[in-house]
């Protein structure tokens, strides 16, 4: 599967046949992105997301806004935006 944008960017999500992750499990359970992407606007990369039908998590605004999403092999991936 790949995603781009207007500007030229491109992600490329390849099959996992090592069921490895790229998250990390807090002692609560919570988890938490091993890494992510800086966007000007997540709002917007959150409903580009919705409308593709990925699986995101709720839009957070903690010095800047940030959700979450899952790729297909279930690794869980940050997008975040400074504040304007």
């Amino acid at each position: 599967m790949e995603l781009g944008n207007e500007s030229g960017i491109r992600i490329l999500f390849q099959q996992n046949e090592h069921s490895l992750h790229s998250h990390f499990i807090y002692p609560d359970g919570a988890l938490q992105s091993s890494y992510g992407f800086m966007v000007d606007d997540a709002e917007s990369a959150y409903q580009y997301f919705v409308n593709k039908g990925l699986k995101v998590g709720e839009i957070f605004d903690y010095q800047g806004k940030s959700f979450s999403f899952y790729d297909p092999d279930g690794n869980f991936i940050e997008v975040w935006s400074s504040p304007k």
